[in-house]
């Protein structure tokens, strides 16, 4: 009866380390997905804002760089229409960032897996 009494600290030490062993890999495993999510996100933030910048940018240049005709134009439309444009250029080139950076982060989750 004694040695099976001893035997009962080790079976309980043992399915603890099983418990935890389990309870880490799940917790790496969340842990990856959300670290992939967050450098997913934050390099859309900086690509985007980028962008916009750029787009902002190359309007500027129409604007001063357009003929005489084109720039008078303007009088006709409203003060935000280089806005209005810019932002409607940079949300399309946001959705083909976003189509084509989902397309990698899954191949480097099965990567990663």
């Amino acid at each position: 009866m004694v040695p099976a009494l001893l035997g009962i600290p080790a079976v309980v030490a043992l399915i603890q380390r099983i418990v935890t062993a389990v309870m880490i890999y799940f917790a790496t495993k969340r842990a990856l997905k959300i670290g992939f999510a967050l450098t997913f996100i934050g390099l859309f933030s900086a690509g985007l804002n980028e962008l916009y910048d750029k787009f902002e940018g190359w309007v500027g240049q129409l604007l001063v760089a357009a003929p005489t005709e084109i720039a008078a134009a303007g009088l006709f439309l409203p003060s935000n229409t280089g806005l209005c444009v810019s932002i409607i250029l940079s949300a399309e080139a946001f959705c083909a960032m976003f189509t084509i950076g989902g397309y990698i982060l899954e191949k480097q989750w099965e990567v990663v897996k």
